[in-house]
């Protein structure tokens, strides 16, 4: 088996860059979308918490005031 031309090696070469150019460029758009995607979910997660906060808030302050409820002379 003969040796390749240098000439067929450099457009197998250049056949090569260019695949891995289009794979670094889908892999790059993929990690963007992806970030995107971590800082919506982050977002949601912050929104959630917020949410949860304040409903642990609210349920210990309905605690406090069914105890002073209970507690009241005219209904103990």
């Amino acid at each position: 088996m003969a040796a390749q031309p240098i000439s067929c090696m450099a457009t197998e070469a250049k056949g090569r860059l260019t695949g891995i150019d289009f794979a670094l460029s889908l892999l790059e758009a993929m990690r963007k979308e992806t970030s995107s995607s971590l800082e919506e979910l982050q977002d949601r997660m912050d929104g959630i918490n917020a949410a949860i906060d304040l409903l642990e808030a609210m349920r210990q302050e309905t605690g406090s005031v069914l105890a002073e409820i209970f507690t009241h002379p005219e209904v103990a």
